[in-house]
């Protein structure tokens, strides 16, 4: 993404910090938690900056906006089915 919108190798490492960050809260549940901490870190901006353009930047603005506190916890499962 950075080669359309480049970001300087400072700005490159808080971007990643910030995008593990809300992965981790994402798989944590606690997302809709920490999302107002999340919006004002370092690397939010250089991040949303360097996607521009790019489905990661609106995929993960949208999932930041619509955390609900009711998808803490909530897990996927798969079984398969015999018929």
């Amino acid at each position: 993404m950075s080669e359309r919108n480049p970001i300087s190798e400072g700005e490159s490492v808080r971007a990643s910090d910030f995008f593990y960050r809300v992965m981790n809260a994402w798989w944590k549940g606690t997302l809709a938690e920490e999302r107002d901490a999340l919006l004002v870190h370092p690397g939010s901006a250089p991040f949303f900056r360097c996607a521009e353009g790019y489905a990661y930047g609106w995929w993960l603005r949208d999932l930041i906006q619509n955390a609900s506190p009711l998808m803490a916890g909530f897990t996927i499962s798969w079984q398969e089915v015999s018929n």
